[in-house]
């Protein structure tokens, strides 16, 4: 069984097990479709959606905005009415939300599986999420972080942006509150570990996964050490800096003597061991910040 397929199935049983307070489905929301009826006549009737700010404005006759963002549409109804007295008798006044379909997606990214948009009907647990997402992969750092924006999901006391931090190893324990409920607007990340990349004379040339800070020689020794076709102990680092890519020469030998300092790697690096009678690649690290296709979006019911 793949590390992911365990990850996904141990949480799926562990979110089975365990269960949090579901949220305030009356509460408005950005992108919420409203209807209000003002009973016993059809000319005060309105529907339509909050404006930026979060207020409903332009109903006939009201000249000052209704606060609704984050508000029950019971306590919005009887403001409108309140407003309505003015030159309504005795008005009442019915609002719904007919259509949540609207309200800020969801993201999970990162080492997941499959990274995606979430339509939220609902409020799901991390651990859903992550099940729905196909599991964390094997390139997690062990660190989940969750911000939140504010003002797209009504959840906080002040509505206010805010960070989570979750270990991994809490949430498979079953911690209660390393499980949080998603809300809308939500951005998921699995943290990846660093990957660095070795190519040429080393035994076992691929990717290397780093949850803490690594060095050249590390890093070479992880991949089996030079194989016998190492050209020399001149190994090349290739980095990119913003829109630049520099390569740096060290000298394997004099690093492992300790007549230098084994440099620092950092994530996305390239590191070329030269192979006999072969001239170096100069392999391009990949662009972090290249643009990304868009992600599945999938609805929670």
């Amino acid at each position: 069984m793949s590390f992911t397929r365990t990850i996904a199935l141990t949480i799926l049983s562990l979110g089975l097990a365990c269960s949090a307070p579901a949220q305030d489905v009356d509460l408005v929301h950005h992108g919420d479709l409203l209807d209000v009826d003002v009973l016993g006549g059809l000319e005060f009737d309105w529907r339509g959606r909050i404006n930026p700010e979060g207020f409903i404005d332009g109903l006939d006759g009201v000249s000052e905005p209704i606060p609704a963002l984050c508000r029950p549409v019971s306590d919005v109804a009887k403001d409108i009415a309140r407003a309505y007295s003015k030159f309504l008798r005795n008005p009442e006044t019915v609002v719904k939300i007919v259509d949540k379909s609207a309200r800020p997606v969801a993201l999970i990214d990162g080492a997941i599986a499959t990274p995606s948009r979430l339509q939220l009907n609902r409020w799901p647990t991390l651990r859903e999420v992550i099940v729905l997402g196909g599991g964390i992969t094997g390139e997690a750092n062990g660190e989940i972080e969750i911000f939140r924006p504010g003002n797209a999901s009504c959840g906080g006391k002040d509505n206010s942006p805010e960070t989570l931090s979750i270990p991994v190893k809490s949430l498979l324990s079953g911690a209660a509150d390393a499980n949080p409920r998603i809300r809308h607007g939500d951005l998921i990340t699995i943290k990846r570990a660093d990957i660095i990349y070795v190519v040429g004379g080393v035994v076992n040339p691929g990717q290397i996964s780093s949850r803490e800070t690594t060095t050249l020689s590390k890093v070479i020794a992880a991949s089996g050490g030079l194989a016998e076709n190492a050209g020399s102990a001149r190994v090349s680092v290739t980095r990119r800096e913003g829109d630049s890519v520099k390569t740096t020469e060290y000298d394997l030998a004099k690093i492992v003597k300790k007549v230098v300092d084994d440099p620092i790697l950092k994530a996305f690096d390239v590191v070329e061991v030269g192979r006999k009678g072969t001239a170096k690649q100069r392999y391009q690290p990949p662009d972090a910040e290249a643009p990304r296709p868009a992600f599945p979006l999938r609805v929670v019911d």
